[in-house]
């Protein structure tokens, strides 16, 4: 795992980049991650089934103006994007986590995809989608901007063979990405 030294010479070296970014971004061992403004809200009721295409309209759209804040309520689940682009090179690893002072506050930021593959945003930056639960028992303001999660660096033994963006699964995704089908082993 990357110190906050190694993490400001690897972004002035250019294998990571985080657009914006500020030194009061480092924490003693991870980087601070901001919400943005856009969301996608599930629609309830609707059937999913994750090995056909997900129609982009069971998601209602939300975007959010500089001063204006979302209402999470108990049990609300939706998809945020963060306020930075990132860009990773094919010789780091990158895990998302929440803070501990959301999740004392019963916000979960991530669900299961902590970990942002080696080569995402690499070389175009881009932002990294989150899961976010409230699964306290008070409705909680989120606010654009606001400081959401950290990030943990690494440094791979050797280089990726490809840069997850050659091959992804979210083409183009520049925001918040809605979900693409699955596939069964062998296909």
């Amino acid at each position: 795992m990357l110190s906050d030294n190694d993490i400001k010479r690897v972004i002035k070296e250019g294998k990571l980049k985080i657009e914006p970014f500020s030194e009061d971004q480092l924490k003693p061992a991870a980087i601070s991650l901001h919400l943005g403004f856009n969301f996608l809200k599930p629609i309830s009721s609707v059937t999913i089934d994750p090995l056909s295409d997900i129609p982009e309209d069971i998601y209602q759209r939300i975007s959010l103006e500089e001063n204006e804040n979302y209402v999470l309520k108990p049990n609300e689940f939706i998809l945020g994007e963060t306020l930075e682009k990132v860009g990773i090179s094919r010789n780091l690893g990158f895990l998302v986590e929440g803070t501990s002072t959301m999740a004392r506050l019963g916000i979960e930021v991530v669900q299961t995809a902590m970990i942002v593959d080696t080569g995402v945003g690499f070389p175009r930056p881009r932002k990294i989608t989150l899961e976010i639960k409230n699964n306290g028992p008070n409705p909680v303001v989120l606010h654009p901007k606001m400081r959401i999660a950290k990030a943990l660096v690494f440094r791979l033994n050797t280089p990726s063979s490809y840069a997850y963006d050659d091959k992804r699964k979210y083409k183009e995704q520049m925001g918040v990405g809605i979900p693409k089908a699955t596939k069964i082993k062998g296909e």
